[in-house]
């Protein structure tokens, strides 16, 4: 099946377990403490699954996905290697170093050096928050103050933003979203995205990649009927958002 140039990323729903779980007091001083858990984004694995089966319907083609398999007690995919996993295990620092390996492969194959277009990923989260700054929401967009998504602002300055936009399809599909203007989105608040896209979006030095956070309240990854409804809106979204440029 031909592939397109879209990675999905699911950092926090795995299920096996290591050998130890992590503790905040035992992580090095350097982690920023205020970020730490060791619960998973239930239901965010299915979400990511049922995403990829929409954008296959909507393209003919399957996008690449890199899934965590351990469980968040033992690491956290979405966070720098020391402050991800207790020294002492080497089983979750091997599952953590294949686990952004893989990232690394997949955006090498996506876009490669010799390439001037853009490729895309998107990192899909779950959030317990029903409020961002006073306004209630169901899914936050987090884009490290516009950074992450820097390539594709390059190609066209206002295209985030505009009626293609992917927060602006997101609000015409009914779904309250964070943030719901530009100046929103570069003022920067919590949850505007995390390692993954700092780590991979295209404010790095190798530039192309438009790396774009997805924090999803519980009340749509709570059931198997909201997870799907909310897996094909999103899908749809995505898809008209990134179209024009895979």
């Amino acid at each position: 099946m031909t592939k397109i140039k879209l990675l999905f990323t699911c950092p926090h729903n795995g299920t096996q377990h290591t050998d130890k779980v992590r503790v905040i007091g035992d992580l090095p001083n350097t982690c920023i403490r205020s970020e730490f858990s060791i619960v998973n984004d239930i239901g965010t694995e299915d979400l990511t699954e049922r995403i990829i089966t929409h954008i296959h319907r909507l393209s003919g083609k399957d996008p690449y996905k890199q899934i965590a398999k351990v469980d968040r007690e033992y690491v956290d995919h979405n966070r720098e290697g020391p402050c991800a996993f207790e020294e002492s295990d080497l089983r979750a620092q091997t599952a953590y170093e294949e686990y952004h390996k893989g990232i690394l492969q997949i955006i090498e194959e996506i876009l490669p050096q010799n390439e001037n277009g853009i490729a895309f990923l998107f990192d899909i989260h779950g959030t317990d928050n029903v409020e961002v700054k006073g306004n209630f929401i169901e899914v936050i967009i987090g884009t490290d103050k516009g950074n992450s998504r820097q390539s594709l602002t390059e190609i066209s300055p206002d295209y985030f933003w505009g009626p293609h936009g992917l927060i602006p399809l997101l609000k015409k599909n009914g779904i309250r979203v964070f943030p719901r203007n530009e100046s929103e989105e570069i003022a920067g608040f919590e949850l505007d995205g995390g390692y993954t896209i700092q780590t991979y979006g295209s404010s790095q030095p190798r530039k192309g990649l438009v790396a774009i956070q997805i924090e999803v309240n519980r009340s749509i990854r709570g059931g198997m009927y909201c997870r799907e409804k909310f897996a094909a809106d999103i899908a749809d979204c995505i898809w008209s958002f990134v179209y024009p440029f895979i």
